[in-house]
């Protein structure tokens, strides 16, 4: 867990688990950011070596189950 702590964008095991639960409950899931469209999305050359805009990207999750 350090290490994608150091190295990447994660998210927590919690919030993971809620999101599911309320998909699956049948709530329409909806992530916001401010972060601006140039650093979220692959430069034109990393696209092509094959980089994915962040909102596709995995990531690992951390953190306690809620159960």
């Amino acid at each position: 867990a350090s290490q994608a702590l150091d190295q990447e964008i994660v998210i927590t095991r919690e919030v993971a688990e809620l999101t599911a639960q309320w998909r699956e409950s049948g709530a329409t899931v909806l992530g916001i950011s401010d972060k601006p469209d140039e650093a979220a999305l692959p430069t034109p050359e990393a696209a092509t070596a094959g980089s994915q805009p962040l909102h596709r990207a995995l990531t690992h999750r951390v953190g306690e189950a809620l159960s």
